[in-house]
């Protein structure tokens, strides 16, 4: 008798999980990586506008002293941020590229004439003129990083 009101219990507890699982009352909301462009503050988007336009005067200088060189399309902000990259020499030397640079590849945002160079190894993994492309060193990364925390703390000290 003991052992089926067990089994009877423990059959009940697994229904009533199941049930509960499948209820939509209960279902839990869908997560979002980022809320729509749509629910920013006018004064969020008009500072981004800013952002956009003196990142773009950035890439234009840091282009006149061919200091950056792109291998995606679009704007490379890392590179901008860092005073600049030559991306194209990086993947020819097989050392490593920028992070931005490294994730725009993978996305399928290589310029044409990188485009032509790609191709994917037995792993699946992307390589140019058949070296593996990978992100800079942590050694490197970590020098480009203090030096624009360097930057910004000239830039601030000399407002």
């Amino acid at each position: 008798m003991r052992m089926l009101s067990r089994t009877c219990l423990a059959l009940g507890l697994v229904g009533i999980g199941y049930i509960v699982g499948v209820c939509t009352a209960v279902a839990p909301n869908a997560v979002q990586a980022q809320n729509d462009a749509d629910s920013l503050s006018d004064d969020t988007k008009q500072s981004m506008a800013e952002l956009r336009t003196a990142a773009d005067s950035a890439l234009v200088a840091l282009q006149r002293d061919n200091r950056y060189v792109a291998a995606i399309e679009g704007m490379n902000a890392f590179a901008i941020s860092v005073g600049g990259v030559n991306a194209i020499s990086d993947l020819d030397s097989g050392l490593g590229v920028d992070p931005e640079t490294f994730a725009g590849l993978y996305a399928g945002l290589a310029v044409d004439d990188v485009a032509k160079k790609l191709d994917r190894d037995g792993d699946g993994l992307l390589t140019y003129n058949g070296k593996l492309v990978q992100m800079y060193p942590v050694s490197r990364l970590k020098s480009l990083f203090a030096q624009r925390a360097a930057d910004e703390t000239a830039g601030d000290a000399s407002k």
